[in-house]
């Protein structure tokens, strides 16, 4: 989210969700409603697509980073 935007807007952007930002709440979200939370920071339908692509990948090992270090 940080890309191309401030900090400021970065901040309330997160301040807007409704929950502590964890990949399986991503994970749950539709895109739309992502980017509904993150418009702040601009950009907000190409990042949050963006950020659904990364955690379907990381869904794959179960959000859990060490079944991603143990795969390579």
């Amino acid at each position: 989210m940080v890309q191309n935007t401030s900090w400021e807007a970065v901040l309330r952007a997160t301040a807007q969700f409704p929950q502590e930002i964890t990949a399986e709440y991503l994970t749950t979200l539709l895109v739309d409603e992502l980017a509904d939370l993150i418009r702040p920071c601009g950009f907000a339908k190409r990042k949050a697509a963006t950020i659904k692509g990364l955690m379907a990948w990381y869904a794959k090992y179960n959000c859990n980073p060490m079944q991603v270090r143990d795969e390579k």
